[in-house]
């Protein structure tokens, strides 16, 4: 067995095999120890005119319990806007030591305004409705994208695919 290992800076782009770049985010995961996040693009791939093709921007925090002031500010004004974001919630309100809640995985969509939409990813199992009731909350209580009757927050999933948005030249 063999394995490559990659030393990353906070907040400094990184390519890996490929060419994938992708940009470390420090988090807090519990009260002593900082986790990674990352944001990174994806590109639709090819279209019929490359000068309106775009990338979709996603920031990915899981084990995180707290923000880095610092990060926060580093994804609102020096990232390209964030589209689509996938955040950590574990549980629906009760708070966790090293996890987000359902409400602060919220609460940081709202600052962070992902326009296309907010996936929360490691739920307890047993501290939420079924998948189907508890998404209906979510797009009850905060809304859909604008451009389809989903809600602009979901539960992740296994198997999910990610459907990118149209281009658009603006």
């Amino acid at each position: 067995a063999s394995f490559d290992v990659t030393i990353f800076q906070d907040y400094k782009y990184e390519a890996i095999q490929g060419g994938f770049k992708f940009v470390p985010l420090p988090v807090w995961h519990g009260d002593d120890l900082i986790s990674h996040g990352f944001a990174f693009s994806l590109h639709p791939g090819p279209s019929s005119s490359s000068s309106s093709s775009r990338a979709l921007n996603v920031v990915y925090l899981s084990d995180i319990s707290r923000m880095v002031p610092e990060t926060l500010e580093y994804i609102q004004n020096k990232l390209p806007p964030t589209e689509i974001l996938i955040v950590d919630s574990l549980l629906w309100e009760k708070k966790h030591a090293v996890h987000f809640s359902m409400e602060q995985a919220a609460e940081l969509a709202k600052q962070l305004k992902p326009r296309v939409r907010t996936y929360l990813i490691g739920m307890s199992c047993d501290n939420f409705l079924p998948h189907d009731r508890m998404n209906a909350y979510l797009r009850e209580t905060y809304g859909k994208t604008a451009n389809s009757s989903e809600g602009a927050i979901v539960m992740a999933h296994d198997g999910l695919v990610v459907e990118l948005p149209p281009n658009k030249t603006n």
